[in-house]
């Protein structure tokens, strides 16, 4: 196992390297004979399907196209599927996930939003909402970050389900009903650690703030 990285393996001798999550494997290699090695090994053992192509890993598709370098992750059908099951709107479309709260510049107070008083116990609401948490939580962290604020916000305040709250899963439903394919892409480069953070101050109930940021690799050389 890598020394800093969970879930990696490397082979000391042979230029081949894997992960594994549950009972996928990725692997990478140089030359043939040290992927049939492994495959080798592992079927002293265990009855395994083997894509040679990469196409498939963790629900995840992956597209790779080697002449540029790039591999692409996707989840066809997923969100279609998922909408289906949750019975949203055909008429239902939003441009953004939440609604945007500007900030208040100049203020010297500024206070913290309250949330409804009314809230919702039925046993049918309870579930609809964990479901649309369990379902999108991996997709929004796999394939599509642009969701990602909405379904953790949503997630932290499922003990308590308010007007407000069921406002806010509408429309992060129909976002994602309005973009229902999404693609990441990674291009290989120079691997360059990038950082964006930042932080909000008192836009969640509760009085509470947040901060988040992403990281990649990337190359500081190349328009992004």
């Amino acid at each position: 196992m890598a020394k800093n990285t969970p879930c990696l393996f490397t082979h000391k001798t042979r230029k081949i390297t894997f992960t594994l999550v549950v009972d996928d494997f990725g692997v990478k290699y140089v030359d043939e004979a040290d992927a049939k090695h492994l495959i080798d090994t592992l079927e002293e053992f265990y009855k395994l399907h083997i894509d040679w192509e990469g196409g498939d890993y963790v629900g995840l598709t992956l597209q790779w196209d080697y002449q540029h370098r790039t591999v692409a992750l996707s989840m066809p059908h997923y969100v279609q599927k998922a909408i289906e099951r949750l019975g949203v709107p055909e008429d239902s479309k939003a441009k953004s996930p939440m609604v945007y709260e500007p900030p208040r510049y100049g203020q010297k107070v500024q206070f913290a939003n309250d949330d409804d008083p009314e809230v919702d116990t039925a046993e049918d609401t309870i579930k609809r909402l964990q479901q649309t948490v369990g379902i999108f939580l991996y997709y929004a962290r796999a394939v599509d970050y642009s969701v990602l604020t909405a379904i953790t916000s949503i997630s932290t305040r499922q003990s308590k389900i308010t007007q407000q709250l069921k406002t806010n899963v509408t429309r992060m439903l129909a976002y994602m009903k309005t973009y229902p394919d999404a693609k990441l892409i990674f291009k290989a480069s120079k691997m360059e650690l990038m950082v964006h953070s930042d932080a909000s101050y008192l836009c969640e109930t509760g009085a509470r703030s947040r901060a988040g940021g992403i990281m990649w690799m990337g190359d500081t050389t190349e328009p992004t």
